[in-house]
Parts: C-alpha cells; structure tokens; sequence
C-alpha cells in the first residue's frame, strides 16, 4: 500500500474539502480510489461532500484519458503558436499535477539510457526509429522530439513526464517569452521535483528544464501555479 499524506493534503485543499483531509488520510492510495457513498456516509461525510469527493476521485481514475487529450492539445497548440492555447493546457495540468501519484515501478531493475541524434538549438532530434518508455524518456538536455511509447495506462508518471517534455520541447524551440507561460510551467515542474511517484532521472531532466526556463523570463515561485500574478522572483 502507498500512503500520499502531503500529496492528499494539497490536492483536497486545492479543491476546498481539506475539512475531510483526516478521513482521507485513513486510507491507502488503492483504497482511496475504491472509496464509495456507503463508505463516506458511514464516515459521516454530508451528501455533498460525498459527491465531491466521489466526482474528483473519478478525475484521478481518468488522468490516462485527460493526458492523451492534453498531448493532442499540445500538437494542435504547436501547430497555431497558440499561447493563450498554452496557458490553457498548463492550467488543465495543474489540476492533475495536484491529484495524489503512485509511484510506477516497472519490473527489473531502473535503467537510463544516453539518446543519440542531432542537436538543434540545445533540442535533441531523435529519429522515428527510436523507441523509449514513458520511465526512462529524456536525455541529458531535457527536451526531445520524435515517436512516443506505448501507452501504459499504470505508468500515470512517465505519461505526465511526457505531457512536460513535449511542453518544455514547444517552449525551448519557439523560446516562448510569454510570462504566463513560462511562469505557470515553472511552478509545476517545481511541484513535480518533490514528488516520490517521480524517478530520480525524471526529477533529474524537470530540474534542468526548470533552471532553463530562467533563462527565457524570471519565473516566480509559489504553491499555486495560476496565481502566477502574486509570486515573488526566482532566488
């Protein structure tokens, strides 16, 4: 079982029912998303909470849809250089970004892999013949193109790793300069550097993109990635 005590804090917080955080936090991560009405009005939980809860529980269980339409937004977005499309996409993810994470643990042992290809403008190009997992995606500059992996709908991580790569891929290419961009995408990627469900290669390639995007703007920091408007400088 995998218990996400922060992570469920946030998450219920961001969604105004930390009133249930203590009910919640009885709970494993496999039993949260098992969770039911019966079970919750046992708890005491009024019938709208329960609702509420049962309705963003049902968010959690759909995140491998969510994701796939945010990876087809993103191809769209790139295609029209559409920032406020963008800014849309970064807001959506930050409602996933919050949602409690299991670690995914493939079997055998963790591995990475060096990608080859040819560099341009610090993006490396890998040609449509290579194939990586969701896990071990990215390389030493943080940013590549080329075919995704299978679908693996249990590695809920490694498919939001790529959801990052291909936005950190569209920002480092058109060196987005749009501060709302630039600044929202930074709050989530420092988000993800605390998160256990990530790899220690993973936290790896989102620091390096997070201290890359300082080169773009100044992105502040804060807790909530939206409010990008009330966050102080980077330190």
């Amino acid at each position: 079982m995998y218990h996400l005590i922060t992570e469920i804090r946030e998450w219920l917080k961001s969604l105004r029912l930390h009133k249930y955080t203590k009910i919640l936090l009885e709970l494993s991560y496999e039993e949260l998303l098992q969770l039911n009405d019966e079970v919750l009005e046992r708890k005491n939980v009024t019938l709208g909470a329960r609702g509420k809860i049962l309705k963003y529980i049902g968010h959690i269980k759909e995140r491998p849809r969510t994701i796939k339409k945010l990876g087809k937004d993103i191809e769209d977005v790139s295609k029209s250089n559409d920032s406020d499309g963008l800014v849309k996409i970064l807001r959506d993810l930050e409602a996933i970004v919050l949602m409690p994470l299991k670690p995914y643990h493939r079997g055998g042992p963790f591995t990475t892999r060096r990608s080859s290809g040819n560099s341009v403008g610090g993006i490396i190009m890998i040609s449509s013949s290579t194939k990586r997992s969701h896990h071990d995606s990215g390389s030493d500059s943080g940013t590549e193109q080329g075919s995704l992996p299978e679908d693996n709908e249990e590695d809920i991580p490694g498919q939001i790793f790529e959801i990052f790569k291909s936005i950190s891929t569209e920002i480092f290419v058109k060196e987005y300069t749009n501060h709302e961009v630039v600044t929202v995408f930074a709050c989530l990627l420092e988000k993800c550097c605390t998160r256990e469900a990530y790899s220690p290669c993973q936290k790896q390639l989102i620091a390096g993109w997070l201290q890359k995007l300082k080169t773009l703007s100044n992105p502040p920091q804060t807790k909530k990635a939206t409010d990008y408007k009330k966050r102080p400088n980077f330190r």
